[in-house]
């Protein structure tokens, strides 16, 4: 019969014997388990729709609001195709638009104060993606202007053959919708938050399309009291 001395160092070569396997095994999971290669790791944190600012609401003060509407007529053009491709809904253009337009007095009784005097001009620029049928999307920056004066900047978007309105066709090729939030420009404490529709196609590479005359931009100014 063996000894308890004996005995004892038997079991405890077993149990020495049982941790060295389980090291060994967790050291051969660990060198087969595939890392993440940087490239893998760059396409899992790039994100193709970048993050934008736009201005919001003041939470606290006393703020008043004064109506702002106006027509809106002028061109828009390529300055930078980013390339033709081919989607299940058909032909496609991506690329960077300039817009550039005159705001002027609507004719209607919805333009209040001089926030944005007759004559401004809407200048605008950004990435447009567009298909052959006039179905579109742009979206980027504008500024308004008066003289040499800015009064506001900020972000603008727009939809074309797309309409929202009730008894509106869903797929008129003329028509197009979007919104537009900016603030006043070095400081000025105002904001701007409007809609703008009406009666244009989305510009196409090489040619020059004409923002008609029957847009109409219609929204609020945020103003102190």
């Amino acid at each position: 019969m063996l000894h308890t001395r004996q005995i004892n160092v038997v079991v405890m070569l077993f149990l020495a014997w049982i941790y060295c396997s389980f090291l060994v095994e967790g050291s051969v999971r660990q060198d087969t388990v595939p890392s993440a290669s940087p490239t893998h790791l760059d396409a899992m944190q790039s994100v193709p729709f970048p993050d934008v600012q736009i201005p919001g609401m003041p939470s606290e003060g006393e703020w008043c609001l004064t109506r702002v509407d106006k027509a809106v007529e002028g061109t828009a053009r390529y300055v930078s195709p980013g390339g033709e491709y081919t989607c299940e809904g058909g032909h496609t253009w991506r690329g960077k638009v300039k817009i550039n337009t005159t705001l002027r007095a609507s004719g209607r009784a919805c333009d209040q104060g001089d926030f944005i005097p007759n004559g401004s001009v809407l200048n605008a620029e950004g990435e447009i993606i567009r298909r052959r049928d006039g179905f579109a999307h742009f979206a980027g920056k504008f500024e308004i202007k008066s003289g040499d004066k800015q009064l506001f900047e900020g972000r603008m978007e727009l939809l074309f053959r797309v309409g929202s309105h009730r008894g509106e066709s869903c797929d008129d090729i003329s028509h197009y919708e979007g919104w537009l939030v900016g603030r006043g420009s070095k400081g000025v404490p105002l904001s701007l938050r409007a809609m703008i529709s009406g009666k244009w196609t989305a510009p196409m590479p090489r040619l020059e399309t004409t923002w008609t005359s029957g847009s109409i931009l219609s929204g609020i100014v945020v103003r102190p009291r």
